[in-house]
């Protein structure tokens, strides 16, 4: 990077640029090449006015924290070439906001990480809960139900339907914040559960009936079974099918609900909608549970199914949408120096990394927003 392109980025984030620097900048950045050098400098700013925003300055904790940051994962082959520009960065930047104080040493803490300990439960009809690890041990559940477990996430019911007039019993799979699930029904359906999702199904179908019920996000392969169609039932609404492929969003802190089709036939139900909606492959439909009102669209199947592959793709989703999606993986909170920021567009399309700064670098490098930290609390304010 040369001297004249560095004092750019300088102006830049100081919030000094001219139209005519910005311009280039935007040019030089486009650039594929130049994209990771601007992350890099951009990152180490954005990590002073998080790192540093209570703390009075202290250059030598500033290095120490620059190099800490920079020696990890992608930012590591930045380090020897702009650690020298990225401290300037940090100091201005720490100056920039400090406001004073009592003269406490106050810090933000450690990183936002993924949810720890983050392990499903299984909830049997006695009301017994059973954590899904354990079931390494014990396999054979009440009611002689032989459940096998996979090292890759998932548990699988012994095939079979109930006889006669066996009573239905109902399972209940809790997926908690920060993991994610896959379950082998007894008819052989595949179910993938998404963080913070709950799953009721019975432990056994009918050879007549296959009913479960969601709250939260999965991701359905239904087996086919003549005479016995699925359904899956949410918060306002009844989707039926044969066999097909499917993904339903329908978290209870969300004012939509979302359906989108990956194979298949769909027949859906909406409470307060008189027509019924059917769904053809790459199709999707929204919900708006609050005015009970649907729209039928073209489904972005790489961007809904994005949470199975451990990625995070978002395409012109609002912030709020966003934070929402992080909050299924990441504990933390957050607060806005304007309301009107939640609406800002963004496009993101990367993995789902250990420490949630990772992502909020990537909105701050796109977004002109800036996020200050304290605790487990996020503050989004504009930048500059």
């Amino acid at each position: 990077m040369d001297r004249e392109m560095e004092h750019i980025i300088l102006a830049y984030l100081a919030g000094e640029c001219t139209e005519e620097e910005r311009a280039q900048l935007e040019a030089w950045v486009l650039e594929g090449e130049h994209r990771g050098e601007f992350r890099g400098v951009t990152g180490a700013y954005h990590l002073a006015r998080t790192a540093l925003l209570w703390d009075r300055i202290n250059a030598t904790r500033a290095e120490r924290l620059l190099r800490e940051r920079l020696a990890r994962g992608r930012r590591r082959r930045f380090m020897a070439r702009y650690s020298a520009a990225a401290v300037f960065l940090l100091a201005g930047a720490a100056l920039w906001w400090y406001a004073g104080g009592d003269g406490d040493d106050r810090t933000t803490g450690d990183a936002m990480l993924l949810v720890d300990k983050a392990i499903p439960t299984l909830t049997l009809p006695d009301g017994q809960v059973i954590e899904i690890d354990s079931l390494l041990e014990e396999r054979q559940l009440p009611g002689d139900l032989s459940v096998t477990w996979d090292e890759a996430a998932a548990i699988e019911y012994e095939r079979g339907t109930l006889a006669g007039e066996e009573e239905v019993r109902h399972h209940v799979l809790t997926v908690p914040k920060g993991c994610e699930f896959k379950i082998v029904l007894a008819d052989g359906s595949r179910v993938w559960l998404n963080a913070g999702s709950v799953l009721t199904y019975p432990a056994r179908f009918t050879a007549a009936s296959r009913e479960v019920s969601l709250s939260g996000e999965a991701y359905f392969e239904v087996a086919p079974a003549a005479g016995a169609p699925f359904r899956v039932t949410t918060r306002g609404m009844e989707l039926t099918v044969l066999g097909t492929s499917f993904d339903i969003r329908a978290y209870p802190d969300e004012p939509e609900l979302f359906t989108a089709l990956i194979s298949g036939k769909t027949l859906q139900r909406f409470d307060g909608c008189e027509e019924e909606v059917v769904l053809r492959p790459g199709e999707g439909v929204a919900y708006d549970v609050q005015g009970r009102s649907t729209r039928v669209v073209k489904a972005d199947i790489e961007e809904v199914l994005s949470w199975k592959e451990g990625r995070i793709i978002a395409r012109h989703r609002s912030l709020e949408e966003i934070f929402r999606l992080l909050n299924k993986w990441y504990d933390f909170e957050v607060t806005y120096a304007d309301p009107t920021l939640k609406d800002i567009r963004f496009y993101l399309n990367m993995k789902r990394y250990d420490n949630v700064q990772e992502v909020l670098d990537n909105l701050c490098s796109t977004g002109g927003i800036s996020f200050s930290r304290m605790g487990n609390t996020i503050h989004v304010s504009r930048e500059g």
